[in-house]
Parts: C-alpha cells; structure tokens; sequence
C-alpha cells in the first residue's frame, strides 16, 4: 500500500537471468505510474517491441535474430499470460484494458522511463542498415517517423467522420505509419501526444478500430510537428519507390536478398510481392558506360550534368 492508502501497481518484469516481481524498481519507473525521477541514467536509448502470443512472439524473436540493431536494451511489453523464452528481451507484464488493435495506443502506460528515446517496431519488422539518425531525430524534435502508404488521413478507410466529430478539417493531412516510431519522452508535448493517442482510441473504439490514423490525429490535434523520416526508415514492400538504402523493412512478406543491391539510387526501384523491381532507365543505367548513364540522367532532369 502507498502512504495515501492506494494499492501499488504490481509490474512483473522477465529478464535474461529469470523474473523479478516488484512495485517500482530504482531505475525502472512507469510512465503509467504518473510519477517521474532523476533520469540521471536517461542517457540511454532502447527499442520497444508490443506483442503477445506465440505468433507475435516468435515474429519479435525472429526480427531480434535477423536484423542488424544496435546495442540497446531491447524490451517487450506482453499480456500476463504469453510465454517468452529466455533471451536478452526486458520482459515487462501489462494489464491490458482493450482487446483490439487499438492496445498498442496503451503503450505510453506500461514504458519505463529511464531511458533518452525509444525505437517502438511492429513484431514484423526487420532492421537492416544503421538506424542512428532516427534516435537522433526523436531526442531533438520528440517523434520521429514515416509516412504511411495509405497517407492520407482523411481517406484511410472512412476516418474523415472520426476528424469531423473532432472538428478536424478534412484537407488531406499526412498521416504516420505506427509500426516504427522513434520518440523522447523529454521533449515537451510527446507524453500529450501519446495519451492524447490512447484516449482517441478508447473514445472511439466502437467505431473505429485501428490505431494508427488516431496516433496522426492527436498530433493533429496537438498542433505537434514530428520529423518526418523517408519511407525508407519504414519501407512496406507494397510498391512505394526506393531512393537510396532501405533501413528497415516492415511487411510480413519475406524481404528481398536484393533489396539494397544498386550501383545508382535514380530511377528509383520498388519492391512488389517480395520482388524488387527496377524501371527500364535503371535496369540500362546497371549495365551502360558511364557517359550512356549521364545522358540518361540529363535527359531525365532536363539539365547538363557536368563532368
């Protein structure tokens, strides 16, 4: 019990070694909790996963096994019941109050907070190239992420009534793909944004069940500017073109070996069910001497291209 006589929340936390259950743990407070410490450890920075049952588990394992992820702590929020194998994963226990795909708009509830940022990814989701800048990003504007393929927000799937009944022009706002989110607690609005989420959601769960337009939304409403990261920090494999190196890739479909295979970024490659596919212009530009590739760039620009 707590000094005013309310009962703690009991957080049960799995780590590598075995599981420790505790009421709040130096060093690991909840955001949930309404209570903030010293952050004098908060130089640090960790991605998120938010995933239950053995499916979503083992997809969570398997990104982990197979990506190329920097060396920060790794956390998975679950439900009481899921089984997680021993591994390196930060096991944190949640009472979950909604059954939908709207849960993940309780992610906010159930972080710990003694951390600079946080990379959250879906469980199918696989990091292939450095990802530094997006951390960088979030801690100097508060989130960081990627366009959506279905980006307009009004358009996904009748949520202009949602907008309206928000009092939201309809005007073809962008919205934010939720499966990779780069944010920082410590920049001012972030904590709004993401209760403001949480609670969109649960006012409108009978009417609109998915995440991610509310996520666009409350910062919509919030006036809060995001950085806005290339689709490549999120790429979907649904046929949206490619300039440059793809950083993470985020689809249920297998990846492509090739997916980051090209001797120039321009004209652009996609990848469609799984494939990748490059435009005639780049497939000539692969195989052509260089002056053939100048002229082909020159006549794309409609510019001199300067030796």
């Amino acid at each position: 019990m707590s000094s005013a006589g309310k009962p703690l929340r009991t957080i049960d936390l799995k780590f590598m070694y075995g599981e420790i259950s505790a009421l709040f743990l130096p060093k690991f407070n909840f955001l949930g909790s309404g209570e903030k410490k010293d952050m004098a450890d908060s130089q640090k920075r960790a991605i998120v996963f938010f995933a239950w049952g053995e499916k979503y588990i083992s997809e969570v394992l398997n990104c982990i096994k197979v990506s190329h992820m920097p060396d920060y702590d790794k956390i998975l929020i679950t439900d009481q019941v899921s089984e997680v194998p021993k591994c390196e994963l930060k096991v944190i226990r949640a009472n979950f109050q909604i059954n939908s795909l709207l849960r993940k708009t309780e992610l906010i509830d159930f972080l710990p907070d003694n951390y600079n940022s946080y990379l959250f990814l879906d469980s199918d989701t696989i990091v292939i190239s450095d990802i530094e800048m997006g951390f960088a990003k979030a801690e100097l504007y508060g989130i960081a992420a990627s366009p959506a393929p279905h980006y307009s927000l009004n358009h996904f799937w009748g949520f202009e009534k949602i907008m309206e009944l928000e009092g939201v022009s309809c005007s073809s706002q962008l919205q934010y793909n939720t499966g990779v989110i780069f944010f920082s607690i410590n920049v001012k609005k972030v904590l709004e944004v993401f209760r403001l989420w949480k609670e969109l959601g649960i006012k409108y769960q009978n009417i609109f069940e998915n995440d991610q337009p509310f996520f666009s939304l409350s910062m919509e409403l919030l006036n809060f500017n995001p950085y806005t990261l290339s689709i490549n920090y999120n790429y979907r494999g649904l046929g949206n073109l490619i300039s440059g190196d793809v950083k993470i890739w985020h689809s249920h479909t297998e990846m492509p070996k090739n997916i980051n295979q090209f001797d120039v970024a321009w004209p652009a490659r996609r990848v469609v069910d799984g494939k990748v596919i490059f435009s005639e212009d780049n497939n000539m530009t692969q195989s052509q001497p260089k002056h053939k590739i100048k002229n082909i760039l020159k006549r794309i620009l409609n510019q001199p291209i300067s030796e």
